[in-house]
């Protein structure tokens, strides 16, 4: 008696064999899928990381907001604005309306500087950053909201923290303190915690302008100015007026545009090393699956000799030991991507903003791409695994198989 269908029937009837055996094969077939969904997690888990931060950058940058900055500053702790640049660049605002269909157009001057976080002992903790703003720099934030406490009252010592900064670092609850990087003896009483739609602005601390520039005694220099825009020419009309000014030195950018330059490669090194780690730990899991499927053929050789004999191709055996691996993969690639999904969605933990040596603190974020693409990765490293054991039951001699004992 012999097997003589298509190939299509060949290939399904071995399937349904190998399938069939799963239950009896419980712990060999634990291997290849545990080691796939965790190759998937790892993957999922450092790319929520990145996407994470592609996320607050989203909801922090508008594209209607440029932000002036000193020429040569690459961010806005690197810039000085000094009274008299700042004249200038508001006698350059005249050439934009100040009003378009009802709606006045805001100019937010800002400070930022780093500030140290203090201890019940009064020890510095670590250091955040911190942004002296103004109504109008209120007002150009749409998201602002307090969510605890109050907002700081103007000419005192308050300080507002942002909800994501609060969360993940000591010492930034209500009633604590912060003091200046420079040594300074006045403390900043912590006495409201904000929210900005999940923006970048949740890993800073915000408190008043004037009480800031005016905290060591002589008036500080600015960093910025944030500008509202009321037409989509306004950007380019305004950097055409700030470049017809001799004395200006300066540089006018989207805001959507200045925080993607400041966090993207930041972005790209976390997906590099997402990629490393995965592609280091699919390694193993490719050593693991190899073994244990080259266990699992020398335990089925006078099965395949057996099914060979009645008829069924070498190629149908052979593509059938390499879909039954695939679907290992793709069951240790969903296993991976839906862990990843219930326990790292929506964690919240901080990373070293390299440009500034503060926290930026953010949420995870687990997308179907990042899914997708776990998935992927453990179905392709299961594939490799399964690519040595399918030669070897191709040209497996039927004979010797079956005279194994």
């Amino acid at each position: 008696m012999t097997f003589a269908g298509s190939f299509t029937s060949q290939l399904r009837g071995v399937l349904s064999v190998f399938l069939g055996d799963w239950p009896l094969r419980v712990t060999a077939l634990v291997v290849p899928v545990i080691g796939a969904a965790g190759t998937t997690f790892i993957l999922v888990a450092i790319l929520a990381i990145s996407n994470g931060i592609s996320d607050a950058i989203t909801r922090a940058g508008a594209d209607n907001v440029a932000i002036v900055l000193n020429r040569e500053a690459q961010i806005e702790t690197q810039s000085q604005l000094a009274d008299d640049d700042v004249a200038a660049i508001t006698g350059a605002l005249n050439a934009l309306p100040a009003q378009v269909e009802g709606r006045e157009r805001v100019v937010s001057p800002e400070l930022v500087q780093t500030r140290d976080t203090l201890s019940r002992g009064g020890e510095a903790v670590s250091q955040v950053l911190a942004r002296g703003i103004s109504p109008a720099g209120l007002k150009l934030r749409k998201r602002f909201t307090i969510v605890a406490g109050r907002l700081f009252t103007p000419g005192r010592l308050e300080a507002i923290v942002g909800r994501r900064l609060a969360r993940d670092v000591a010492g930034l609850t209500l009633g604590d303190t912060l003091t200046s990087s420079a040594g300074s003896t006045h403390q900043w009483s912590i006495v409201g915690v904000f929210e900005v739609g999940g923006g970048t602005g949740e890993s800073e601390v915000w408190m008043d302008l004037d009480s800031a520039r005016f905290e060591s005694g002589s008036r500080a220099p600015l960093n910025s100015l944030r500008v509202q825009l009321l037409a989509q020419s306004d950007l380019g009309t305004l950097r055409e007026a700030v470049r017809r000014s001799p004395r200006l030195q300066v540089q006018v950018v989207a805001e959507r545009d200045y925080q993607s330059r400041q966090f993207s490669r930041i972005v790209g090194r976390i997906r590099l090393l997402a990629i490393g780690l995965a592609l280091l730990l699919g390694v193993g899991a490719v050593v693991a699956s190899l073994n244990t499927m080259s266990a699992a053929i020398a335990a089925r050789e006078r099965l395949v000799a057996t099914l060979r004999a009645l008829g069924f191709s070498p190629y149908s055996t052979s593509i059938a030991v390499f879909a039954e691996a695939m679907l290992l993969g793709l069951l240790g690639g969903a296993l991976g991507a839906g862990t990843a999904s219930l326990v790292v969605n929506g964690y919240g933990l901080s990373i070293l903003n390299g440009a500034t040596s503060t926290p930026f603190a953010l949420s995870a974020t687990v997308t179907s791409s990042s899914l997708v693409q776990g998935i992927a990765l453990a179905a392709i490293l299961t594939a490799i695994a399964a690519i040595g054991p399918c030669v070897s039951i191709a040209r497996a001699s039927i004979v010797s198989a079956l005279n194994v004992r």
